[in-house]
């Protein structure tokens, strides 16, 4: 690993400079091992703002923060019980198929290198195929006393344990439920239920899609969708659950910080979709009960995650600037990309090898 550093003098004759150049990891295709590998450049907003805002104080949707990071100094250490994700450089992704083939992998993993274990799909799915959800479907209810898919608790912690200095991340998408999983069912026969105030079914209408249909309770009334198992708008349904509901928010803290962290020994979670559901052509009234800001409740989630656990490290799939990783109380810009056209700054990218 190549890291390159920017002096002052350089930062202040480079017009187009911005905050994420601080730091330009180069792949030495020499060090991989592994594949599938993916690499993670960790600067993290907050941490390199050595006196940043508080960690309750996120700025709001437009207003630039990224500028505070120019103080001169690249990279700061900060005790916190969270910073191991700034020594993190080789993140490794794994599809979970058993416990038992997670552990001999992770164990391979630590002696290659990795940093942390990024596991894809340890939710139980099995009632819900669907080639397009790519192990990120929601099927049956991921919090209780163990809502992984094989394994017990003590099997988990004692791998977590083994693991260290390696670490347990989650890659997930919180709020895509299949209609084909216990959840949903649940939702649409009771509409009185705590599970159906996870979904959005006031003034719903065919405007409200959310990269998919809507589904529709036993009744016929629809819920906000979001996408299908083969593809946007494609084959069986999904709901999108909302982060603005005080009842889901309420699940998902306990499910993050009790079921996955705390049982299991999750130290991190890397959000499909960065939560960033604003209105768009694909989803044009957003995420509803969020008021326009998905991303924001998403960060006050990991705010009451945190006060519970606090070495949760949070990141996401595609930040478009680092007021997006910090309006999202995240700590790692996530799987970016390249293209300027596709974000105004270049963030620090997972690359995959």
């Amino acid at each position: 690993m190549e890291i390159q550093r920017f002096s002052n003098s350089e930062k202040q004759s480079t017009a187009d400079y911005d905050a994420v150049r601080l730091l330009t990891i180069r792949l030495q295709h020499s060090m991989v091992k592994l594949c599938p590998v993916l690499l993670l450049a960790t600067t993290a907003g907050r941490q390199l703002a050595t006196v940043s805002a508080a960690r309750d104080s996120r700025p709001t949707p437009g207003k630039p923060v990224y500028n505070s990071y120019l103080t001169g100094v690249d990279v700061a250490w900060r005790d916190d019980p969270r910073s191991w994700h700034q020594q993190a450089a080789r993140i490794v992704d794994h599809r979970f198929l058993s416990f038992a083939e997670l552990r001999s992998f992770a164990m391979q993993a630590k002696r290659a290198g990795a940093s942390a274990l990024m596991v894809v799909q340890p939710q139980d799915t099995v009632d819900c195929p669907g080639s397009w959800y790519n192990g990120l479907q929601l099927c049956g209810h991921i919090n209780g006393t163990n809502p992984a898919a094989d394994g017990s608790v003590e099997d988990w912690q004692k791998l977590a344990t083994d693991l260290e200095p390696v670490k347990l991340m989650w890659w997930t998408n919180p709020v895509y439920w299949s209609v084909q999983g216990e959840v949903w069912k649940q939702a649409a026969s009771d509409r009185a239920s705590d599970v159906s105030h996870f979904f959005s079914w006031d003034g719903v209408t065919a405007n409200s899609h959310c990269f998919g249909y809507n589904p529709k309770d036993d009744n016929g009334n629809p819920a906000q969708g979001s996408w299908g198992s083969t593809g946007a708008d494609s084959g069986v349904l999904s709901g999108l659950a909302s982060f603005g509901s005080p009842g889901y928010a309420d699940y998902l803290v306990d499910a993050l910080a009790n079921s996955w962290t705390k049982n299991l020994g999750f130290a991190g979670y890397t959000i499909d979709c960065s939560a960033n559901y604003p209105p768009s052509q694909e989803c044009p009234e957003g995420m509803l009960q969020c008021d326009g800001d998905a991303q924001g409740k998403w960060g006050d989630i990991v705010g009451r995650i945190r006060a519970q656990q606090p070495q949760v490290v949070v990141s996401g799939e595609a930040f478009g600037s680092w007021d997006e990783v910090m309006h999202s109380n995240s700590d790692m810009g996530g799987q970016g990309f390249e293209s300027v056209s596709y974000t105004h700054l270049t963030l620090p990218t997972i690359y995959s090898v």
